[in-house]
């Protein structure tokens, strides 16, 4: 979603060329799918814990709110690797699992 928003915006081909310049030879879309599920999964762990830890309510929601972006900024990083790698029928599935698991993650 936000990358189809992104590609019809003035940056998009500075975007691109960062795509293809620095990632696109040195991971896989797909490692970048597993490297966002696991900080949009740390997201979920933060706003769980500011429940737990009223104390530090404010903190843990900040934390959650800059991982969670990370973890949707990494997202549309992998789309982009792999429209320059090619895309694969594993990959797709992969991402969409990864992105649905974050997001049900986050609001139970």
């Amino acid at each position: 979603m936000i990358d189809k928003w992104l590609s019809k915006t003035k940056f998009k081909e500075g975007y691109e060329r960062f795509v293809k310049k620095v990632l696109s030879s040195r991971i896989s879309a797909n490692q970048l799918t597993i490297i966002g599920l696991v900080i949009g999964l740390i997201s979920a762990l933060f706003i769980y814990l500011s429940g737990v830890f009223e104390e530090l309510l404010i903190e843990f929601i900040v934390l959650s709110i800059i991982f969670t972006i990370i973890s949707f900024f990494i997202d549309t990083l992998d789309g982009s690797v792999a429209r320059f790698e090619g895309t694969t029928i594993f990959g797709g599935i992969l991402d969409i699992f990864c992105d649905r698991l974050v997001e049900v993650s986050i609001i139970i």
